[in-house]
């Protein structure tokens, strides 16, 4: 759904999928950050993760879920506590059973910087270990894609703390 280009940078370019109340809206300015030597944004990066999704095989899009990149803007939030962090963030999996999922993928921005953050198996509760092509692997488990090649323990611990969280939510602390 293609729309007028009158406005300039804040005119609305399309939104995705169209006619859904979750859609996604690109602008222009948005459309301009796809050239060479800029920066994408969290539209751009929401725009794709639903793009991918409602392409794939419903047996597949069922046995995972794409958050918005805004979770963990919401996890990062300096001016709230860490209790109210991860409260305000429960927000974003209303109306999903993330634990039943097999697979949460969560981008992240972090000084300009994208990265993206992959749950296995949360709702295992006795480990079991796999095997990838990288060797054995221990699930549940985040792992952690980075271009740069550094590790951000931070950002995964938001990410456990707010799994942990929706754990006691649905079953109680212990």
């Amino acid at each position: 759904e293609i729309r007028g280009s009158r406005g300039g940078r804040h005119t609305e370019v399309l939104s995705y999928p169209p006619g859904d109340a979750d859609a996604v809206t690109i602008t222009l300015g948005d459309v301009e950050r796809l050239n060479e030597g800029e920066f994408l944004n969290d539209s751009l990066v929401d725009f794709m993760c639903r793009f991918i999704t409602t392409k794939m095989a419903p047996d597949t899009a069922k046995r995972m879920h794409i958050f918005s990149s805004f979770l963990h803007a919401k996890l990062a939030q300096q001016s709230l506590g860490a209790k109210e962090r991860v409260e305000g963030a429960i927000r974003f999996s209303k109306g999903v059973d993330i634990l039943s999922k097999d697979y949460i993928f969560i981008p992240v921005c972090d000084r300009l910087h994208w990265m993206l953050f992959v749950v296995l198996f949360p709702s295992l509760q006795t480990p079991l270990k796999i095997k990838g092509w990288t060797g054995e692997l221990t699930v549940p488990c985040i792992l952690q894609f980075n271009s740069l090649k550094c590790n951000r323990p931070d950002v995964g611990k938001r990410i456990r703390n707010y799994i942990c969280a929706l754990w006691e939510k649905k079953h109680g602390k212990g």
